[in-house]
């Protein structure tokens, strides 16, 4: 690495924006240890296999599969592990990150800063699988333009910051039928039901359920329904044993036809054409 300076007689290595002019976007790297070192942006760290202790600021974080940090400007870490491990990095500058936190919520870019700790949390192998099929998208550069990596690598961010705002159950003002209800949206036998349903679960009218949603979850529940079930969709349509019809059954949809237009008007492919290009 190129830049670094001591602090408090310690080494320590300055990732400026400009290291990662070459992979703008995110990597996968296996490794063991890594010396302290800040960054001048934002980098998720997404563990893929392996166990590693990662310290952020002084504080240990065991890490394995389906664990993600993120590590912010200025935030100190180093880890260490007895065998080599593999992680996915994306990398996020400052400005970006704060556009894409002012969608979700006009105070998630303020709440991520000021966080006493780093943002750490886990997720299920339902969500992680999603998340790796939407992850290996930014693998593939050759042939596409500038314009769609960046929209590539917005979704992913987003993806994985709704990740964590689905992850709310130790907040002491979300109230517990909301934790359940979010946990629920992210489950394949609940994915394909309307919103009526989804609603009647929780036992309140649909005026409060939505008022509710959107005040905590800083989007409609509406919205966030139709991005987990593309998210979903992307995940049935990587493996290939699932017919686009099938894809569409799964997700709740009452034609195929149907769902080939959102998708369509999501991703401006259709799914097969979506599936083609990424075999």
């Amino acid at each position: 690495m190129n830049y670094s300076y001591l602090k408090d007689g310690k080494r320590i290595n300055y990732l400026t924006e400009q290291n990662i002019t070459s992979s703008p976007y995110s990597r996968i790297v296996v490794r063991n240890d890594c010396p302290l070192h800040t960054h001048a942006f934002f980098e998720f760290t997404i563990c893929l296999s392996g166990v590693y202790n990662n310290y952020i600021n002084g504080v240990c974080h065991t890490i394995e599969h389906g664990r993600i940090i993120l590590l912010r400007p200025m935030d100190e870490h180093y880890f260490e592990a007895d065998v080599p491990h593999t992680s996915r990095d994306i990398y996020v500058t400052v400005d970006v990150m704060k556009n894409i936190c002012d969608s979700l919520s006009p105070t998630l870019f303020d709440k991520l800063l000021n966080q006493p700790l780093a943002l750490d949390f886990s997720i299920p192998d339902f969500e992680m699988q999603m998340l790796e099929s939407k992850m290996s998208y930014l693998n593939i550069t050759d042939g596409k333009s500038d314009l769609q990596l960046k929209a590539r690598h917005r979704n992913v961010v987003m993806s994985i910051l709704d990740l964590w705002l689905s992850n709310i159950n130790d907040t002491v003002d979300t109230p517990q039928w909301l934790s359940l209800l979010v946990s629920r949206l992210s489950t394949a036998s609940f994915i394909n039901k309307n919103i009526e349903e989804i609603i009647a679960s929780t036992n309140y009218s649909h005026g409060y359920v939505c008022r509710e949603f959107k005040r905590f979850m800083g989007k409609t529940l509406q919205d966030y329904l139709a991005e987990t079930r593309f998210s979903y969709a992307i995940s049935l349509l990587a493996n290939n044993e699932n017919s686009v019809a099938q894809v569409a059954e799964k997700l709740g949809y009452n034609a195929t036809s149907n769902f080939i237009i959102a998708f369509r008007n999501k991703y401006g492919v259709t799914p097969a054409q979506w599936r083609k290009e990424k075999t």
